[in-house]
């Protein structure tokens, strides 16, 4: 699977993003090729598009400008797996999509999603914005010298000269960190409000950014409603711990309540966004109930959620029906095994496959642990558990697939975990040939891993997950050939022992 990215610009928010999605896909193939809107008509900008094309499987557009202009410039690209991520709700509708091949859009919010679904768009997903928790951490105390802050591009659009004047009018002054886009904006405010800015931060390094934040006392955000998708600033403040004024604009909507982790203002109304910058800079009690709130909110949309996200997208549009992620735990005495079994893997007339293979390295018996460590890390909706002794017939995920599937195709939802016949034709469950709906697997805290000696996984999950309504299925038509056996050493024999006995203290 071959991802082309197309970004704007390399070192805005855009690609920033982009950035961030690549850095926690290591083991994905992902190329980015930076092109500005206004640069996606040049031929420059068309050939190293067309060079890509051959070598990619999923175009992703990170800028709808730029995705109009390359698909009319390059009609190839109607012909590929496309997605177009939305950063802004202006211009959702300014071109018909489904005409120019996108297969799939991403937005940030409730609202975008909306507006794109009444217009008859299918394929329509909401993926968070994600930032840097690590590098954006919470300042555990308000700073003494009071400041107001804005982040963010100099546009009329985002109302800074209604933020700039309240500043001045309440008496402290405003920090900005931002890029000047509109020069004549600029110049629009006073000279009054302008003596009232705070411009060590105006263009600074992005090492600098937590430092701005650490010096607000208050941020404030008073977008125009019907533009952005954002911003990152929101989420970096409230990651930040600065208590926030702002608008409903963007991801505002969906995560800022007002009074509980934001003072929400209505939209072009300086009087009311005046008393809000008022009232949280004096009122610390107010301060601090928000700005914890608001950490409380941010603390799950972090870069790497964001990242698994479009993961799991890009392998799901790649894939066009379900993954299966095959887990194979495997020990350094049967890695000659693992070869074997790869190579069938590699084979199967199922090919949306996924081999997750992972070594128990650790001394003592820890097959629960590593099957729930790689149940965690699968991509994939369906997980068969494929044991390093068993190696699996060509058909083997294909004829799981056909019992864990409706007469439609889609997966159905029953509470069945299926095994297969691993040569010996036993009918009674064991799951180191089996199939389950990784949903099921996880929610059921999977293998239990309290079961550290060999001899009472199988039968302490019969009675779990029977006792929880599911029922265990048979498959005679899915076979694997056993490549070794288990022979019953004494030390083997000592841990049936145990592990029978643990499982009686268990009342199972």
């Amino acid at each position: 699977m071959k991802i082309l990215m197309i970004p704007d610009v390399e070192h805005w928010a855009i690609g920033k993003l982009s950035k961030s999605i690549i850095k926690h896909n290591g083991d994905l193939d992902i190329k980015m090729v930076y092109i500005h809107p206004r640069d996606a008509e040049e031929k420059e900008s068309i050939d190293k598009i067309k060079a890509e094309l051959d070598w990619a499987d999923i175009v992703h557009f990170q800028y709808w400008n730029t995705a109009q202009k390359l698909i009319k410039a390059i009609p190839a690209l109607k012909d590929k797996k496309t997605i177009l991520t939305h950063h802004n709700q202006k211009n959702l509708l300014d071109e018909d999509w489904n005409k120019l091949g996108i297969k799939k859009h991403i937005c940030h919010t409730k609202k975008a999603k909306g507006i794109l679904e009444k217009a008859d768009y299918k394929n329509v997903q909401i993926i968070q914005h994600g930032i840097d928790l690590k590098f954006f951490e919470f300042n555990q105390k308000l700073p003494s010298d009071k400041m107001f802050g804005y982040v963010g591009r100099i546009v009329p659009w985002k109302g800074l000269k209604e933020i700039a004047c309240a500043a001045r009018e309440i008496g402290f002054p405003l920090l900005i960190m931002g890029k000047m886009d509109k020069v004549d904006y600029w110049d629009s405010l006073s000279i009054y409000d302008k003596n009232n800015l705070y411009l060590d931060y105006m263009d600074c390094k992005d090492s600098e950014r937590i430092e701005a934040y650490y010096t607000m006392s208050v941020y404030v955000g008073n977008s125009n409603d019907g533009r952005e998708e954002g911003t990152l600033p929101l989420l970096e403040a409230m990651a930040c711990g600065v208590p926030v004024v702002t608008t409903s604009s963007g991801e505002a909507a969906d995560i800022c309540e007002d009074g509980v982790n934001a003072l929400v203002v209505p939209f072009g109304d300086a009087k009311a966004l005046k008393a809000a910058m008022n009232k949280l800079i004096f009122d610390e009690a107010l301060a601090e109930k928000l700005r914890q709130n608001a950490w409380s909110t941010v603390k799950n949309m972090t870069e790497k959620k964001m990242a698994l996200e479009y993961r799991r997208l890009y392998k799901k549009i790649f894939y066009e029906k379900p993954l299966v992620t095959v887990i194979v735990p495997f020990t350094q005495d049967r890695v000659e095994q693992l070869y074997k079994i790869k190579e069938a893997l590699e084979k199967q007339t199922y090919s949306a496959v996924e081999i997750y293979a992972i070594e128990d390295k650790e001394d003592g018996y820890n097959l629960a642990r590593v099957r729930n460590q790689a149940a965690i890390e699968a991509d994939g909706e369906i997980l068969v558990f494929n044991d390093s002794r068993m190696l699996p017939a060509p058909d083997a995920v294909e004829k799981f697939i056909k019992h864990l599937s409706l007469p439609n195709g889609s997966l159905h939802k029953q509470k069945i975990w299926f095994f297969g016949d691993k040569g010996a034709g036993k009918k009674n469950f064991v799951e180191n040939f089996s199939a389950i709906l990784r949903e099921h697997y996880i929610k059921m805290s999977g293998c239990n891993e309290r079961i550290t000696r060999y001899g009472g996984m199988s039968q302490e999950l019969r009675e779990r997950y029977e006792f929880a309504g599911f029922k265990f299925e048979y498959c005679e038509d899915v076979t694997a050939v056993t490549l070794c056996s288990t022979h019953k050493t004494r030390e083997r024999r000592q841990d049936i022992i145990e592990s029978k006995f643990q499982l009686f203290k268990m009342g199972v």
